[in-house]
């Protein structure tokens, strides 16, 4: 945007250089000649200078303008490349819903008992399991799907306003154009005016040349303030242009919110009813309903339990990821303090209450808490 707001002011200034030379040194040449005695000459080669000026002029003018065109057909192609790549990451997902939902179909069209020579029941349990996994996938790509629907729409609205504000850029260029085409005009004929008036009469040549410069002038601020006018309406536009950036990366990088049930969000905010400051700290990972059920199932994830009895000291447990059980019990104390301290920090006990979290999660925070030098990270 400022090199299109540099290549008009360049623009202007060239009217300003095309526009008052020319006409001025040609009256002040004419009143020489004339003086002289030799009329003829001196404007014979004064229309050729002119016409020769306005004419670079006017090719110079139609050059600017389509280069401004062409900025800003760039910056349209470039938002239009990045909308085709959201729309095709959009229907890649839809096609891998699609897969899944073949898939869970299948599953559930399995008959409930095994017919003679099929898998035992412990093998259907197995299929059940995998099918409720494949619907927790299935509903978290579904709104993934929703979210990028709704992305794809404020695109949409953007690349709309970024057509709206091509057809402003086109209109105040075209009047801008027609400005200074009548500002060449004025200097022609003024000019004119001035050569008929240095023959009539030389004494009136300095009246002429005071009006002459009093019309310049006139059309130049004119030129100015719509220069002006358009440079605030670029700077305008390059601000919006920006904004309306950030937006689209903000949009494209955000990730959607961890989905929990309805039950637990009930339950948490039963836990926050029963215990004020249930929250420590709010500007960490694993705060919240929907943060906090996601850092307990990574754990539970990462955690295999063989044998759970009364006694959390005694549990049997495996971890096929211990670096992330032990990062991820570590922030949920940053959020809610340290297991350990119970007595002085019941958030745990509310939480635990109102089932949001379980026996064995909690078995499994403290067995972490006491015994990190198990983990072997």
């Amino acid at each position: 945007m400022k090199t299109i707001i540099l290549m008009l002011g360049a623009l202007v200034m060239s009217g300003v250089i095309v526009g008052c030379g020319p006409a001025v040194g040609r009256a002040v040449g004419d009143t020489a000649t004339t003086n002289g005695g030799a009329n003829g000459g001196g404007d014979a080669t004064a229309n050729v200078h002119v016409d020769q000026q306005l004419g670079d002029f006017k090719k110079e003018q139609t050059q600017q303008i389509q280069t401004v065109e062409k900025d800003f057909r760039t910056e349209m192609k470039e938002t239009q490349t990045l909308f085709s790549k959201q729309e095709e990451e959009f229907y890649r997902l839809k096609n891998v819903i699609d897969v899944l939902e073949t898939e869970l179909s299948v599953v559930k069209e399995t008959p409930n008992t095994p017919a003679p020579g099929q898998p035992d029941m412990a093998d259907f349990k197995a299929v059940i399991e995998h099918n409720e996994e494949a619907d927790m996938e299935l509903k978290v790509l579904h709104e993934r799907i929703d979210s990028l629907e709704d992305q794809s729409q404020n695109i949409q609205s953007l690349l709309l306003s970024l057509d709206q504000r091509a057809e402003e850029i086109q209109s105040t260029v075209s009047y801008l154009s027609a400005e200074i085409d009548k500002a060449n005009a004025a200097v022609e004929d003024a000019v004119q005016e001035v050569e008929g008036a240095v023959q009539e009469s030389v004494y009136n040549t300095s009246a002429d040349i005071d009006e002459l410069r009093t019309d310049f002038q006139t059309q130049l601020d004119s030129i100015a303030d719509h220069a002006n006018s358009l440079s605030a309406g670029f700077d305008e536009i390059n601000r919006d242009t920006e904004q309306l950036a950030k937006n689209l990366d903000s949009m494209l990088t955000e990730e959607p919110e961890y989905p929990i049930s309805v039950d637990l969000q009930m339950a948490y905010r039963e836990a926050k009813n029963i215990e004020d400051e249930l929250e420590l700290y709010h500007d960490v990972p694993c705060v919240g309903a929907n943060n906090l059920r996601r850092c307990l199932d990574e754990i539970t994830a990462g955690t295999a339990v063989y044998s759970h009895t009364a006694d959390y000291e005694q549990l049997g447990v495996t971890f096929t990821d211990a670096c992330l059980v032990k990062e991820k019990t570590n922030q949920i104390q940053d959020a809610y303090g340290t297991v350990v301290d119970i007595v002085d920090r019941p958030a745990y006990l509310a939480l635990i209450d109102v089932d949001f979290i379980s026996a064995v999660e909690w078995d499994i925070l403290r067995y972490i808490s006491n015994f990190e030098d198990r983990l072997g990270c």
